[in-house]
């Protein structure tokens, strides 16, 4: 009988493990690789084609919007389910919209991952979305104003280059300010757009078109 071939990407080990045991359980299911980053998916998605990976968000190497789109262009075929801890509508409106084929949290039990791993596979053009009611009626109205006023020109600037990959020192430099202002800067941005960290504060300015589409 043919199984559905599934990767697992996630940096944390022991939730990986553990993901591929409930995964094998199935037995119409072949977990076929596992990697915990960026260069892990891409690789895995150029090598075995899987039909399903799943994925985490935040993982060394690039940032999710870049090794997603990474991986659908070395395995058009594959459909990428993203498993993660961030229950946020701006992450799911980024994902979703470069192709994610699903993106559910991590407190999905047992049967739910299945049902979604195999459901994906299906190549249904529907999306498979597991979060909070919160986050769910926030995908479904109307999106609020941008933000675009609230963030001044030069938190702008920081923003711009923290999505070039730039280090505090290095945007320091660029800007000619110390890195304490740097990073009150950070934290001014991170408030404004209710962010947890750098990777969250890029996806939701671009989101919120705040920034151009660029490396992280």
């Amino acid at each position: 009988m043919k199984t559905l071939d599934v990767a697992v990407v996630d940096d944390h080990s022991l939730f990986r493990k553990g993901v591929i045991q409930l995964l094998q359980l199935d037995p119409a299911i072949t977990v076929v690789a596992e990697g915990e980053c960026s260069a892990d998916a891409i690789a895995i998605a150029e090598e075995y084609a899987p039909s399903v990976m799943l994925m985490d968000v935040e993982m060394p190497g690039n940032g999710p919007e870049k090794c997603l789109s990474g991986v659908l262009a070395a395995s058009p075929n594959t459909s990428v389910l993203i498993l993660t801890m961030h229950d946020d509508v701006a992450y799911v409106r980024s994902l979703v919209s470069c192709g994610a084929a699903g993106y559910m949290l991590k407190t999905i039990d047992h049967g739910e991952l299945i049902a979604a791993v195999k459901s994906v596979s299906a190549g249904s053009s529907a999306v498979r979305v597991s979060v909070s009611r919160s986050t769910l009626a926030a995908l479904t109205s109307t999106p609020e104003e941008k933000p675009a006023q609230a963030i001044s020109a030069r938190e702008l600037e920081v923003l711009q280059l923290v999505a070039g990959a730039a280090s505090n020192a290095e945007i320091a430099a660029k800007l000619y300010v110390s890195q304490g202002t740097v990073k009150r800067h950070l934290t001014n941005i991170y408030t404004k757009l209710g962010a947890s960290s750098r990777i969250d504060a890029l996806i939701k300015a671009r989101a919120a078109g705040l920034i151009e589409p660029g490396p992280q």
